[in-house]
């Protein structure tokens, strides 16, 4: 076949031509998966400090997390949320006061306040009001990626941070109340990326002293979440997911083995998100040491007689005044795992007595507490109660005289209880009137031990039903009691310690 000769002083314009088509396509096909949320190129870490101190930190929601509310609008993504939640460490109780407050916590006070810092060098473009009435938002634009803008969420600005200023990476610009949340988002465009993408590694080092393995445990892929996909109602999720403990919404920064400081709300536009059925996972057995073997636990506690089936022969307090029991486990704001039950008494001031032979192992008086007691019953056995208004004297004066901010317990004097003998009095809190009674058992491990979430602490994963361990006439007394729905801000978690 002839073919037409292509000119000497055109043969370098037709493969020009094809160059540029070609570098177009990519483009537009770039262009859209951008769009689409897709991550085409790694994204340049211009994060210079982080933005709140992680000391104050006890938990991150996930990228394209089902915590919150829907945040994924224009993005090209639906029903997931593209941001993260920085849930802050609170002492225990204090969720009942943010719950009878409409899911508002207290604000800044001055004292308590948590700091916020710029998290690059850049320019504050917009400052807008919440929905919720915690704080403002606020949009920083880099100086050096300016296609970049980052989203801080429930800020309380400082006086002269506002709209157009000028501010530094590592500047504090605002505080969060003490025991509030707060929130990030960084856009390109219509785009949402997770802050640790465009983290340093020098930042996310501090993440993983923390517990944290790598960005990928704080970002679940576009792939995964449309794979398993949420339910929306308009911007708000179907259910609270929050309340699964498959849904996997949070990473929890490892701090201490101490849980009860670590109470969190949820974040404020979920408050009233419904709940959902969790998956049911039976709890193993350990097999425990011999009955009666004397073991000396530490040089600060007495020895104690091995007994992982001691006998509760006497009520923990006048059952007559007893309204309601909330046998574990449930699940507070937050999330926060309950893994003791609540006992009702309406804010009655009702005794509490040991339920067994016991000796005294540790405590705190805190603000919101105000007293939480432990006992040993064995070596294998502790009990312990919580929002005890006053105790007897001799607790009492172990315990520092003025409430402490947090609920840290502190070993104490070991003074032994004889079954049925008075430990104090209590209203039990001040919003819902009921207080706490847990039982842990050192020889059970309970489904939460094969949980991440929550297996950090022997406090979740030793937990059992505490009525199991009464005698048989005063176990019917207290099952009679049992209400898992008493509580509407703690439902459920799972299948019941308890079984009648």
């Amino acid at each position: 076949m002839n073919q037409k000769a292509i000119p000497a002083s055109k043969q370098g314009f037709i493969p020009l031509v094809i160059v540029i088509a070609v570098l177009g396509v990519a483009a537009g096909v770039g262009g859209f998966l951008a769009f689409r949320g897709e991550k085409v190129t790694a994204a340049p870490q211009f994060i210079q400090a982080d933005f709140i101190d992680l000391a104050k930190v006890f938990a991150i929601s996930k990228f394209r997390s089902g915590s919150g509310h829907d945040f994924s609008q224009g993005s090209g993504e639906t029903c997931r949320s593209m941001k993260h939640y920085f849930n802050v460490l609170r002492p225990e109780g204090v969720e009942q006061l943010i719950n009878k407050n409409k899911g508002i916590p207290p604000g800044p006070d001055g004292q308590t306040d948590i700091p916020i810092y710029s998290p690059v060098d850049g320019k504050i473009i917009g400052v807008e009001s919440e929905r919720m009435p915690i704080g403002e938002q606020i949009y920083i634009k880099p100086d050096f990626y300016s296609g970049f803008t980052v989203r801080l969420f429930h800020i309380y600005l400082l006086p002269d941070i506002k709209k157009g200023a000028k501010i530094k990476a590592g500047q504090k610009i605002g505080v969060i109340g003490q025991y509030q949340n707060t929130d990030i988002a960084i856009m390109q465009g219509r785009k949402f990326i997770s802050y640790f993408e465009v983290m340093p590694d020098n930042i996310f080092a501090k993440y993983q002293a923390l517990g944290v393995k790598n960005r990928s445990e704080l970002i679940i892929s576009k792939a995964e979440r449309d794979a398993n996909p949420l339910q929306c109602n308009g911007e708000q999720f179907a259910k609270n997911y929050d309340s699964d403990p498959n849904s996997g919404n949070f990473i929890y920064l490892k701090h201490s083995e101490t849980p009860v400081s670590r109470s969190i709300e949820k974040p404020a536009e979920a408050l009233h998100s419904k709940t959902s059925p969790p998956v049911i996972i039976e709890p193993k057995q350990i097999t425990p040491p011999p009955i009666s073997q004397t073991v000396d636990q530490s040089n600060k506690l007495p020895a104690c007689k091995s007994n992982p089936s001691p006998s509760f022969t006497n009520h923990i307090t006048d059952i007559s005044k007893v309204r309601y029991i909330v046998p574990p486990p449930t699940m507070g704001a937050g999330p926060s795992l309950k893994p003791h039950s609540y006992i009702g008494t309406d804010g009655q001031n009702v005794p509490v007595y040991a339920p067994a032979a016991a000796t005294l192992k540790s405590g705190s008086h805190s603000v919101g507490g105000p007293y939480l007691i432990e006992f040993l019953i064995s070596c294998e056995v502790t009990v312990r109660f919580g929002h005890i208004t006053n105790p007897v004297d001799a607790i009492k004066n172990l315990l520092p005289k003025e409430p402490q901010q947090g609920s840290q317990t502190q070993e104490l004097e070991p003074i032994s209880f004889s079954a049925g003998e008075l430990i104090g009095y209590t209203t039990g809190t001040s919003q819902a009137g009921n207080w706490d009674f847990g039982v842990y058992n050192s020889t059970i491990s309970n489904r939460y031990a094969d949980d991440p979430n929550w297996n950090s602490s022997s406090v979740y994963t030793t937990a059992v039903c505490p009525f199991d361990y009464f005698t048989s006439s005063l176990k019917s007394a207290y099952q009679s009691k049992y209400n898992s729905y008493a509580l509407g801000g703690n439902p459920p978690h799972g299948e019941s310690f308890c079984q009648k």
